[in-house]
This record gives C-alpha cells, sequence and structure tokens, in this order.
C-alpha cells in the first residue's frame, strides 16, 4: 500500500540471524519477487543508499502520512542485477548436460544462456550445451533439479556432483 500511494512505511524488521526486530521507517522503490521470496526495495530513514527487505521478517508495518522520499537516479534493473546475484567468478564453463523432459521444456523457456543448443536425444534425455558462469547459484539450481539432470562436463563440475550425491546418499543409507 505504501508503495502505491507513494508513502513512508514504519515495519517492524527482523534480521537473518533472528535477533529482536528493529523497527525502521522505510521509504518504498519497488517491490522485487526471487526465488518466491518478495522484497521491498526501499531506502531507511535519512540514508539514501537501497536496500532490501525481506517482506516475511516483517512483524508489523503500518503506512504512515508523510510522502516518500524519491531516489533521483535510481534504476531498478541495476539493482536486482547488483544486488540479488549470488557471488560468481569472472569464469564461465562450457556446460553439457543431460535432461529429462521437464528441465528441457523449462530450459527452452528460460534459457541459461544467448547460444544454448538444445538436442533431443530420445524418449527419456535432452542435451543442453551453454555457457554459463561459474557460480553457486547455477550449482543450486542443478541441485535443486536432482536425479533430472546429469552433468557430463566440465569433469570437475561432474566430479564435484558425484562427491555431492555419494555424501547424500550415504546421509540416506542409514
Amino acid at each position: 500500500e505504501a508503495l502505491l500511494e507513494g508513502a513512508q512505511l514504519r515495519a517492524q524488521y527482523r534480521p537473518r540471524d533472528g535477533n529482536k526486530a528493529k523497527e525502521y521507517e522505510l521509504h518504498p522503490l519497488a517491490l522485487v519477487l526471487r526465488h518466491q521470496i518478495y522484497y521491498l526495495v526501499a531506502t531507511a530513514g535519512r540514508y539514501s543508499d537501497p536496500i532490501h527487505f525481506a517482506l516475511h521478517r516483517m512483524k508489523h508495518a503500518e503506512v504512515l502520512a508523510d510522502a516518500a522520499k524519491l531516489l533521483p537516479g535510481f534504476n531498478l534493473d541495476e539493482y536486482v542485477e547488483t544486488s540479488f546475484q549470488y557471488p560468481a567468478t569472472p569464469n564461465t564453463l562450457n556446460l553439457k548436460m543431460r535432461v529429462r523432459a521437464s528441465v528441457a521444456s523449462h530450459l527452452s523457456e528460460r534459457p541459461l544462456g544467448s547460444k544454448q543448443k538444445i538436442t533431443q536425444m530420445d524418449d527419456d534425455w535432452t542435451s543442453v550445451q551453454v555457457n554459463v558462469l561459474d557460480s553457486a547459484e547455477l550449482r543450486w539450481w542443478i541441485l535443486g533439479f536432482g536425479d533430472q539432470i546429469i552433468v557430463d562436463s566440465p569433469a570437475a563440475l561432474r566430479k564435484e556432483f558425484s562427491a555431492i550425491a555419494k555424501s547424500m546418499a550415504a546421509h540416506y543409507a542409514t
């Protein structure tokens, strides 16, 4: 409501570490959905640097009568690009993997890279080849699909996933 009305927002916000909630007076700039979590991008108090607040950590919020301060030159696309990304190396990977049909369908709608190649292998598997940034987010994305993806190369990444799978199997063997 505060964002739509251009108003300030007073909110009690609990940090990630679970410490006691603190009260903030926020100047809302945008609402961002990232990995099924809504974030309010805002400046706090007299500070002009935008930061983001996970909505599920807000205990209480009230719209104030005062107008929110606009942030001249604020570019939401740039902010999301720089503030919501997981750390990545400057290295790229020539990723080759086999994926199940549901993953292939997902990748045809949301490619990992501009020159992604998808080739049907048989009824069960599709080959995907793409150059991507080497990042933690890539690993989490692949792991999120479980046994629906088989990394073929690079060899070091395949070895990394093999070790993770063996460790996971040992956890579930008992």
